[in-house]
């Protein structure tokens, strides 16, 4: 239904399907054209049934009848510039097409668009051109970066920048940002283009941030000041509070039956994950028995995760504190017992696998039950900080900070540890994730002068 939207060029229109026979034979594009231009199809040609209804009529599933409508003649996406690349990625998306097509379209655009800026009759197109220009440099930096992004990710980022930079009625040209505050309101602007939930205005400050960094790297354009841009009914960002190993007993405390056997429930079993390794909750919630290797040196091998740089094998002898290596060993061959090593390790009261959803809640209760209204996601940055913390104890011998692990083994390790391969721990291929993002300050911490 996007492709149709897409390729025929009916803005406001929406494509919905009624109830009715579907067959397994494809829809064609001169079936979908003859659709939408309000031509009949034979019956036996027509795989679904198709009404054509604009906002403010009632949705065809009503009970209502719904008014007939005369769709409007096609009018084309933008200005044009951008219609190739938004057609050949929807086709992408759709499966009708590959990624080199894609890639073909990018070099096109990428050697007519500076042309057309060259050949532009007033100032107004040849910023709508230039503008056009960054936008598909965006794009194929997404392409060509380490992570795979899927189609349908690209369309949507694709989508947002033409109507929030391409389409937007800007008068300044994004490359000649003199300083911060320009920047700023520039992104304010922009921002003010689009209209949505909560959730919808989230997405465009995600994508317009990734575009303002991707102008700072390549063309050394100042970043807006994203602190100052909120979203109507966003609560304040707060940064997570810094849980002591003595709060995470605590909370172990509330989960078990009895707390010296901990960690004897799964949910225990995800909060020291959480606490100690830095797992995500959508990680966790995919482990199963196999993955947790258990020996000498006991080692958890995250398989399924976010992202292909988050795929790492932990060391639990490094990570887990001496006291709870051996109760975890214990509920591993417990478990084994009458399950197999495909069993999740983290189940639910049924014996399945939770969702990360599902999991969240339940970690975000147990803390709150004893105490400390925190996220496991609060538990990963807890993770972060404590770890890079412990990097610097070691390396420099703080004897002030060096007695907080005293119950863990190979502390060595980590005074030889740096950013790039505790980045590697967390699962990010991007140092400077780890250290915009996850490391808290230590202000209430007596640290050494130097």
């Amino acid at each position: 239904l996007t492709l149709a939207h897409a390729l025929c060029g009916y803005p406001g229109v929406v494509l919905a399907c009624s109830r009715g026979t579907f067959s397994s034979s494809p829809l064609r594009l001169d079936e979908i054209r003859a659709i939408l231009e309000g031509r009949d199809i034979p019956p036996e040609a027509r795989p679904l049934q198709f009404r054509l209804h604009r906002a403010g009529h009632r949705h065809p599933r009503s009970k209502a009848p719904s008014p007939q409508v005369t769709p409007a003649s096609p009018t084309p996406i933008g200005d044009g510039a951008l219609d190739p690349l938004w057609r050949a990625i929807n086709l992408w998306a759709a499966g009708s097409a590959r990624r080199s097509d894609v890639e073909k379209v990018i070099d096109s655009l990428l050697a007519d668009l500076p042309l057309l800026e060259a050949s532009s009759s007033s100032e107004e197109e040849r910023l709508h051109h230039r503008r056009s220009l960054l936008v598909v440099q965006f794009i194929e930096s997404f392409m060509t970066s380490r992570r795979r992004y899927r189609p349908s990710t690209l369309a949507k980022k694709l989508g947002i920048l033409r109507e929030s930079i391409v389409e937007a009625p800007l008068e300044i040209d994004l490359l000649r940002i003199d300083d911060r505050e320009e920047a700023t309101e520039v992104a304010w602007d922009t921002m003010a283009l689009h209209h949505g939930s909560p959730g919808h205005m989230r997405n465009v400050r995600s994508c317009l941030r990734q575009f303002f960094r991707f102008m700072n790297e390549v063309y050394g354009c100042p970043q807006p000041d994203w602190g100052q841009i909120r979203i109507t009914g966003e609560p304040p960002s707060v940064q997570p509070p810094l849980i002591t190993q003595s709060q995470i007993e605590r909370i172990l405390r509330t989960i078990e039956r009895n707390p010296k056997d901990a960690p004897s429930e799964p949910l225990s079993v995800a909060v020291l994950l959480a606490y100690y390794c830095g797992l995500r909750v959508s990680e966790m919630a995919r482990l199963t028995l196999q993955d947790l290797v258990m020996g000498v040196d006991p080692i958890l091998v995250v398989r399924r995760t976010k992202t292909r740089s988050g795929r790492r094998r932990l060391p639990l002898a490094a990570l887990l504190p001496k006291k709870y290596k051996s109760a975890l060993k214990w509920y591993v061959e417990f478990r084994l017992m009458d399950q197999g090593s495909s069993a999740p390790l983290i189940p639910d009261s049924g014996g399945k696998a939770y969702s990360p959803p599902a999991l969240s809640a339940r970690l975000a209760r147990a803390c709150s039950k004893a105490g400390f209204p925190i996220t496991a996601h609060d538990l990963r940055h807890n993770f972060a900080s404590w770890t890079m913390l412990r990097c610097f104890a070691f390396r420099y011998r703080d004897e002030s900070l060096m007695p907080i692990w005293e119950d863990f083994e190979h502390n060595e390790l980590f005074g030889r540890m740096d950013v790039v391969e505790l980045a590697q721990l967390m699962g990010h291929a991007d140092p400077l994730v780890l250290l915009n993002v996850y490391a808290v300050s230590y202000t209430h911490l007596t640290l050494p002068t130097n």
